[in-house]
């Protein structure tokens, strides 16, 4: 396996990656692939086996990380997936790159009482496209400790990024935009704000895996209420389908382990579903899919076409629930 993790790294670095400014076919996709961890890296083993699968995709250029890394420090934009993105800069990045989209990833170390892990790492990825800002892939998987499974991993997670890029060139606008402002809590008690995070989060991502939907970056979704500015400098298309969701939960102390969440999806100003939502706290799993279900109904979300990679998403899913409880 090490030989293997050496001969992808000699590859990559060998590769005739193209440049800023290089021609590359109108008809690929060009992808900038950012490392965004501010302490612990990527390993590079498995960075490097993810850029050759993308190479074998040959509708996406990867571009060069010397040129991308310049390009940032110079425009003064630090890419971050715990806080808000700056969309007008990165919308500029993007076309000063002339890249499609941003693959941004980062290294979340494991709930300290999750023994599944052992010394296994979380990577956390975000793809957002360039041209307004929107996020196609919002997700997290548990990267084995042992070094023989990175191949199957990186195979699978440049499957789905490349799927999920072909938006770019296929047309954002025919997708339903959806925008999580949050949920919020009725107890009166602080006890239960972490719960606020833990569903906004997870339904987020999840809602993110559903076909024909992409996502509104949640920063700017939380800090503009009103619909008309969330939409603000978006097509015609996707002003028009654009859903805001968010909700509030409370503990219901009528059953044990209860809880309750209101969940409401708003359209051009009006509600078009409310809908309450019954679950338990040792299976918030359960309640969070049952939300997501409402919501891509809610949306007109298209039955799905291609053939998804179903034990990658079931490892997107368990690596959520290790995330965000």
């Amino acid at each position: 396996m090490r030989r293997t993790c050496i001969a992808a790294l000699l590859l990559v670095l060998l590769w005739p990656w193209p440049v800023v400014g290089e021609p590359v076919a109108e008809k690929m996709a060009k992808l900038a692939i950012v490392d965004v961890g501010a302490e612990q890296k990527v390993p590079e083993e498995f960075m490097a086996l993810l850029l050759v699968e993308l190479t074998k995709h040959p509708d996406v250029a990867v571009l060069e990380r010397s040129e991308i890394d310049k390009v940032l420090q110079e425009q003064g934009l630090a890419l971050s997936l715990s806080n808000g993105l700056d969309q007008e800069k990165l919308i500029r990045v993007g076309k000063i790159l002339a890249t499609d989209a941003f693959l941004m990833m980062e290294v979340s170390p494991p709930p300290k009482d999750d023994p599944s892990l052992k010394k296994g790492l979380l990577l956390r990825f975000r793809l957002v496209e360039t041209r307004y800002g929107l996020k196609l892939a919002d997700f997290a998987i548990a990267l084995d400790p042992n070094v023989k499974s990175y191949p199957a991993q990186a195979e699978a997670l440049a499957k789905h990024a490349v799927s999920k890029l072909a938006l770019t060139r296929t047309g954002i606008e025919q997708q339903t935009l959806v925008g999580i402002a949050g949920f919020r809590s009725e107890e009166m008690s602080t006890r239960w704000d972490w719960l606020a995070d833990t569903l906004t989060g997870g339904i987020e991502q999840q809602v993110a895996l559903q076909p024909g939907i992409i996502l509104m970056e949640r920063q700017r979704t939380k800090t503009l209420m009103e619909e008309r500015e969330i939409t603000e400098g978006l097509p015609e298309a996707l002003r028009a389908s654009a859903i805001v969701v968010d909700g509030a939960y409370r503990i219901d102390r009528e059953k044990k382990d209860g809880l309750s969440l209101s969940l409401r999806c708003r359209r051009n100003g009006s509600t078009i579903l409310q809908a309450e939502i019954g679950g338990s706290l040792k299976n918030l799993e359960e309640l969070r899919q049952t939300a997501v279900k409402k919501i891509a109904e809610a949306a007109g979300a298209k039955p799905r076409t291609e053939q998804a990679d179903r034990a990658f998403e079931a490892g997107i899913l368990s690596a959520e629930a290790r995330a965000y409880l």
